[in-house]
């Protein structure tokens, strides 16, 4: 996958551009937008050689997020904010505990890294908030858009489950299945890391509303 312009302009917004040299809140030599190899101290550069430094430096963040797009199946909006995440951080290993964590868990953990040599910063805080919610923004995906928060939907199967988060490793609900003809009210709409749509409940739990292409809530 390559980053949408909206990712681009997220990353020129945050990182700002400088064609003079200077040491970053890390104390790390830095130069146009946010570049930092080979950067020495005095070094000057023109606004074209800042993006290209841009390029080739989106160009090593896409790779660190396309390395689990076989994983994640990255929506464009989930991808932008990844690379955002990654340009700024350096990998998105940590984030998504090395492909280990759902897509749910992958956004709530994304405002925790906001902290620089121990010390939060609100530039940091800021720009998390703003990854977090294009990451969470839904793209036009049919069958996301299938679900509209705060509408009902009927359960269409016996015995659906339900789990504590979007995902088949969340454990299930202690004695809690859904029948055929179950009305329920949903919060909010996700899919996991194998594709699968799953709705929130006013609960706060989740049950799967469509499952490798199969509708289970409509």
């Amino acid at each position: 996958m390559k980053t949408s312009a909206t990712g681009i302009n997220l990353i020129k917004k945050w990182e700002g551009c400088r064609l003079t040299a200077y040491k970053d809140a890390g104390g790390v030599l830095t130069i146009g937008y946010g570049h930092t190899a080979g950067v020495k101290a005095g070094q000057k550069i023109t606004e074209a050689e800042a993006t290209e430094f841009l390029k080739a430096d989106i160009v090593k963040a896409e790779n660190k997020v396309n390395q689990y797009d076989a994983v994640y199946h990255w929506t464009q909006n989930e991808f932008d904010a990844l690379v955002s995440f990654a340009y700024n951080i350096g990998s998105i290993n940590q984030l998504t505990n090395y492909g280990k964590r759902t897509k749910y868990q992958i956004a709530q953990h994304i405002t925790a890294y906001c902290n620089c040599n121990g010390k939060k910063l609100q530039g940091l805080v800021n720009r998390r908030k703003e990854e977090y919610n294009l990451f969470n923004l839904p793209c036009e995906d049919p069958e996301i858009s299938k679900y509209v928060i705060g509408n009902t939907y009927t359960v269409k199967v016996n015995s659906l489950n339900v789990r504590s988060g979007p995902s088949t490793a969340y454990q299930k609900a202690i004695k809690t299945q859904y029948n055929k003809g179950k009305v329920v009210t949903c919060k909010a709409v996700t899919k996991d890391s194998k594709g699968n749509t799953w709705i929130q409940l006013n609960t706060g739990n989740w049950i799967c509303a469509i499952y490798e292409g199969k509708i289970y809530v409509e």
